[in-house]
């Protein structure tokens, strides 16, 4: 890894990281876009996939109190269903579509939010 991808994941993860402790949410939708301008789409999907779990298990340990236990069930009975299946995805697609299907994911995310819509 170059001084300037090293550059770009860390900003990339520092920033996601803040939005993530600030927000709740949101540590993958920001870092992953950003890694990927400087590695592969593979090694950002690991390094984001790592990181965001011990962003995500700081939070739920210092936040359980006020979790809303059914919302966090739904939440990882989904992640435990989409895991294995973008597992696949990861190892059967090319970094080029995968780039594509992100980038679109992104765009789609963030219009929804932007209109205020849920898929919840």
């Amino acid at each position: 890894m170059t001084t300037a991808q090293f550059i770009v994941v860390a900003v990339a993860v520092f920033s996601a990281a803040f939005v993530q402790v600030i927000a709740g949410f949101g540590f993958a939708l920001l870092a992953m876009p950003i890694m990927t301008l400087s590695i592969p789409v593979r090694t950002a999907v690991v390094v984001s996939s790592l990181l965001g779990i011990l962003t995500t298990a700081w939070q739920a340990v210092h936040l359980r109190s006020k979790a809303d236990r059914p919302v966090g069930v739904r939440l990882a009975l989904g992640a435990f269903v989409g895991m294995p299946l973008g597992l696949v995805i990861l190892n059967v697609v090319s970094d080029r579509n995968l780039r594509l299907t992100l980038g679109i994911a992104v765009l789609v995310a963030t219009a929804l939010l932007a209109r205020r819509l849920s898929l919840a």
